[in-house]
């Protein structure tokens, strides 16, 4: 939470961290900041909508501001019905737009969500069912990183609570490598540095896992080579430096 906390704290709001919960108020105006999402350890994608919708608030940035959200990713594959979240004036000129505009929206695709989700109980019932299928998977990519390589000091990850990635941190220069070693086995990988614009990280240390995909035994079979090949490209850079 340190750079969450860091960037609420910049903006002038008071901060303060429990064992097992965070207390977030202001009683003055908000102040303007920057935010960029990095990998881990980095300012995290999840938390990107409630900034926004926080530096609503802030003096300067109210008409700043543009979310764009759908349910593309949660219901019907390459289906979504979209949504703007943005300050009274931006939605005021949008409409204004809006107004000289066609718009035909796929009406039976609306349908078919409305007749699937009916409100934001079926969506909370839909998202509790992907946990369902998802949370199994992301303990088990935790828990073979944590008793492979976990006090190696070799790699280092986050623990996502939603979303459909594992950001991995392995030594500099050394994530192509795992990904490269990783192909030699048979298991493919996002490539190296995919989080990064144009997929150039700086440092070569960034691997996004997404482990959706696969039933159990064979991402459990993916990890095992995974963890290897973390091993060996950290071997090999730690012997080429003596």
């Amino acid at each position: 939470l340190e750079c969450i906390s860091a960037k609420l704290r910049e903006t002038g709001t008071f901060v303060e961290e429990y064992e097992d919960s965070v207390l977030v108020r202001s009683v003055k105006p908000l102040k303007r900041v920057n935010v960029k999402t990095l990998p881990y350890p980095g300012f995290p994608t999840d938390m990107q909508p409630p900034m926004g919708a926080l530096l609503c608030l802030a003096n300067g940035t109210e008409d700043q501001i543009f979310i764009f959200a759908s349910t593309s990713k949660i219901s019907f594959p390459g289906a979504g019905v979209a949504a703007l979240a943005t300050s009274d004036n931006n939605i005021k000129d949008f409409k204004k737009h809006t107004l000289t505009q066609t718009i035909g929206p796929d009406k039976l695709n609306q349908l078919r969500h409305v007749l699937f989700l009916h409100d934001i109980n079926g969506v909370h019932a839909l998202m509790k069912g992907h946990r369902a299928i998802l949370e199994p998977k992301f303990k088990l990519c935790e828990l073979m990183l944590e008793e492979n390589v976990g006090d190696l000091g070799i790699a280092e990850w986050n623990k996502p609570n939603g979303g459909y990635f594992i950001s991995v941190g392995v030594l500099d220069g050394c994530a192509k490598r795992v990904v490269q070693l990783c192909k030699e086995a048979g298991v493919i990988l996002t490539d190296a540095g995919a989080t990064y614009p144009y997929g150039k990280d700086p440092h070569d240390s960034n691997i996004r896992l997404a482990p959706s995909f696969p039933p159990l035994s064979e991402l459990e079979q993916a990890m095992e080579v995974f963890c290897v090949a973390i091993k060996l490209a950290a071997a090999e850079k730690l012997l080429a430096e003596k």
